[in-house]
C-alpha cells in the first residue's frame, strides 16, 4: 500500500516546483485569467419585474449558460497559453438535477439530492486535454441513484486517446477531505440491427481508498413502432482496496421511449436520463461476493419522465420498493420526485 502522507506531500513538492519555475510569466497569466472570468458582459439585464414565471426561467437559463460559456472560453485561452486559435463550433453543457427523496416508513421524510454534470468544450486545449466537472463517484456502477452518491463533486482533467475509445482522467474529489484521483476508462457501443451493446471498463487509484476497478456489460433492445420500446440488461462488478470482496450488480429493465432528448441517442447509451417522455420499470438486485456469494438487496422502481418546461427541464417520478438482507428482506417504499435542467447553449435548451 502506497503511504498516504508521503504521496500527498509528493503531490504538493511538485505543485510548489512547477509554480517557482513559472514565475513572474505565469503570476501575470493568472491575472488575466481572474480578469476574464470576472467579466459580466455575458450577463443579460435584468428587467425591473418579469411578466410572469416563465420570463424568469429563460432569463435563469440564459445566464446561467452565458455566465458558464464565458469561463469556459477564459479556461480555453489560459490553458492554450494566451493563444487563441480554434472557436467552440458546439456549445458547452451543463446539467443540473434537483431530487427530493422521501421514505414512506419513516412519516415521509424527505433527503434533499443535487446532482451536476458537465461537457466543456475547450477547442484550443482539447488536443491535449478536457476539462470534467462531475458529481457522479469515480467508482460508481450503474443504477446508482443520487442519494447514494457521498456528497461533493469531481474536478479535474480529461486526455483521450487518439482513435480509440480510451480516456485517462486525473482530478480531485471536493468534498470535506479532498481525495486525488487517477482513472482510465473504457467504453464502447455495438449496434447490431435493433440491438445494442455497451461494455466499459475503468480502473483507478484514489488517495484515500487505494487502487480498484469497475467492470460493466449493458444490452439493449429496441422493438416495436418506430423502435419506440425498450428492454435491456445492465451489469457490473467493482473491486477496490476498500470493498467488501467484489461488488456486483444486475438488473433489467422494460420501457417506452415516446421522445428522447437527442434524436441520435442509440450512437451514445440508452438510459432513462436520455429520455424526455417516457416510462419504465427495474427491477435490480445487488450483492458481494468474499469467499460464498451473498444477496445484499433487491430493488424495484417504476419511473416515469416527461418535460416540464420547453425542452430544457424535466421532471421525473420514480415510485420504488426495496428489500435489504440486513432488515431481514423488510419491504422498504420509497418515492423520488426529480427535476432534471439542461443548459445546453441552444434555443430551446
Amino acid at each position: 500500500m502506497i503511504n498516504k502522507s508521503i504521496l500527498r506531500s509528493t503531490i504538493s513538492l511538485m505543485l510548489f516546483s512547477l509554480t517557482v519555475a513559472h514565475g513572474a510569466t505565469e503570476t501575470n497569466r493568472l491575472l488575466s485569467f481572474k480578469t476574464a472570468i470576472s467579466k459580466t458582459d455575458a450577463i443579460k439585464e435584468k428587467p425591473a419585474t418579469f411578466d410572469n414565471w416563465s420570463q424568469r426561467m429563460d432569463y435563469i437559463h440564459d445566464n446561467f449558460h452565458n455566465v458558464m460559456q464565458s469561463r469556459t472560453e477564459a479556461t480555453d485561452l489560459f490553458l492554450a497559453n494566451g493563444t487563441e486559435t480554434k472557436k467552440q463550433e458546439v456549445p458547452s453543457r451543463f446539467r443540473l438535477g434537483l431530487y427530493l427523496e422521501s421514505d414512506v416508513d419513516e412519516g415521509f421524510s424527505l433527503k434533499f439530492d443535487p446532482s451536476f454534470e458537465s461537457e466543456i468544450s475547450l477547442p484550443n486545449t482539447e488536443e491535449r486535454w478536457k476539462l470534467i466537472i462531475t458529481g457522479k463517484e469515480i467508482d460508481e456502477m450503474p443504477d446508482t441513484k443520487p442519494s447514494e452518491r457521498e456528497k461533493g463533486f469531481s474536478a479535474g482533467i480529461q486526455k483521450g486517446i487518439k482513435d480509440l475509445p480510451i480516456k485517462l482522467d486525473a482530478g480531485v474529489r471536493i468534498r470535506w477531505l479532498p481525495e486525488g484521483f487517477l482513472k482510465l476508462s473504457w467504453r464502447t457501443l455495438w449496434n447490431a440491427g435493433n440491438w445494442s451493446i455497451i461494455p466499459s471498463q475503468k480502473c483507478y487509484y484514489e488517495t484515500d481508498e487505494g487502487f480498484g476497478e469497475v467492470s460493466a456489460l449493458s444490452t439493449y433492445l429496441c422493438f416495436g413502432e418506430k423502435l419506440r420500446g425498450t428492454i435491456g440488461t445492465a451489469s457490473a462488478v467493482r473491486w477496490s482496496e476498500d470493498t467488501d470482496g467484489v461488488e456486483w450488480s444486475h438488473s433489467l429493465r422494460l420501457g417506452h421511449i415516446s421522445e428522447s432528448i437527442e434524436k441520435d441517442y442509440r450512437k451514445k447509451s440508452i438510459r432513462m436520463e436520455d429520455t424526455a417522455r417516457g416510462t419504465g420499470i427495474k427491477l435490480a438486485v445487488y450483492g458481494h461476493k468474499n469467499g460464498t456469494g451473498i444477496v445484499d438487496r433487491y430493488r424495484l422502481t417504476f419511473i416515469h419522465r416527461r418535460p416540464l418546461y420547453k425542452q430544457w427541464v424535466y421532471l421525473e417520478i420514480a415510485p420504488e420498493v426495496e428489500w435489504q438482507n440486513e432488515y431481514d428482506w423488510d419491504a422498504e417504499y420509497t418515492l423520488r420526485i426529480g427535476f432534471d435542467m439542461l443548459f445546453w447553449g441552444t434555443k430551446t435548451r
